[in-house]
């Protein structure tokens, strides 16, 4: 196996070492019970998720034949890392503005950054996202989240 030039590999194995990190971190929450389920469900669940697919992804990498080579534009770069920035954003203004005005932020510039267009299909798109959230989380799951601007 040739790891020179393999950035493929090295970006799977980088992977597998995120997704087993994720899942050790989130087995220190309770699961809870089936009833009440703990903090610790969603993390475990996605970790096992996460690593399956981390798993399969240096699996298929190892096995090529070449190793795969890739480029990028300078364009979506920038739209990764702004996908990046928008959801430190998203966690530091939570509390602020509330869940339901930071989704709603959140949900619109992800939406132009993927390259949708025409204002009210974005506006409305991320509204519905927002609401749909917030009816999730809050009122079928009952978790607590911070109201922000609307609990004045």
């Amino acid at each position: 196996m040739n790891w020179r030039g393999n950035h493929a590999l090295l970006v799977a194995i980088a992977g597998l070492g995120l997704a087993l990190a994720y899942l050790g971190l989130g087995a220190q929450l309770d699961v809870g019970k089936f009833a009440a389920p703990g903090a610790g469900l969603y993390p475990r669940v996605l970790g096992i998720v996460l690593l399956v697919i981390a798993v399969r992804g240096v699996w298929t990498t190892a096995r090529a034949a070449q190793p795969e080579r890739f480029t990028i534009e300078r364009v979506e770069a920038l739209r990764v890392f702004g996908a990046i920035i928008v959801m430190l954003a998203y966690g530091a203004m939570l509390d602020t503005l509330g869940s339901i005005v930071v989704t709603f932020l959140l949900s619109l510039v992800s939406l132009l950054v993927m390259g949708w267009r025409g204002w009210f299909k974005v506006v409305a798109s991320a509204g519905i996202v927002a609401v749909g959230v917030h009816l999730l989380f809050v009122k079928l799951l009952g978790v607590q989240m911070p109201l922000g601007l609307l609990a004045w």
